[in-house]
């Protein structure tokens, strides 16, 4: 179900973000690569913290992630990983959201791939910040490196009611 509002600048409250450096595909950070594999489980690529002001807000949240599939076999089905976004962190906080990106290409050929997530959180205020983590975890795969770009943003909107 979708809700739609207005909104002013002022309404914007907090803005938070995390990103690579440079933010850029095979960047020089020291965070990327990140190889994965069908072993590897679960890695954190982001997480952010965001102050909130409001009793009731919406937290927009958005990602992108470029990685990529090493020497996929066109003949197997596609490289999948599961990207997921917590309120917290993954062994205590709230799963709030996850999809499935894939990559398939030629055989033998790396395949380069981004993927855009987005979300809103609509955050009931318990305390005066709020964390959220970006994870990924590999599935029916040989070899994915997420390579950067990473960007990982959040904004508070204030509620108008």
């Amino acid at each position: 179900m979708s809700s739609s509002f207005q909104i002013n600048i002022e309404r914007l409250s907090n803005f938070a973000y995390d990103t690579l450096n440079p933010n850029i595909s095979d960047s020089t950070d020291p965070r990327v690569p990140i190889p994965l594999d069908n072993t590897t489980g679960e890695v954190i690529l982001s997480t952010i913290r965001l102050p909130v002001q409001k009793e009731k807000s919406f937290i927009w949240l958005s990602a992108t992630v470029g990685f990529r599939v090493n020497g996929p076999d066109a003949s197997n089905p596609p490289a999948a990983m599961i990207f997921r976004i917590y309120r917290g962190n993954p062994d205590t906080g709230n799963l709030i959201y996850t999809t499935t990106d894939s990559g398939q290409g030629d055989a033998g050929e790396p395949t380069f791939r981004t993927t855009n997530l987005n979300h809103v959180d609509t955050q009931k205020k318990t305390c005066s910040c709020v964390s959220y983590t970006l994870t990924v975890e590999a599935v029916d795969i040989e070899s994915i490196d997420i390579i950067g770009p990473i960007t990982f943003t959040a904004a508070e909107i204030l509620d108008s009611n």
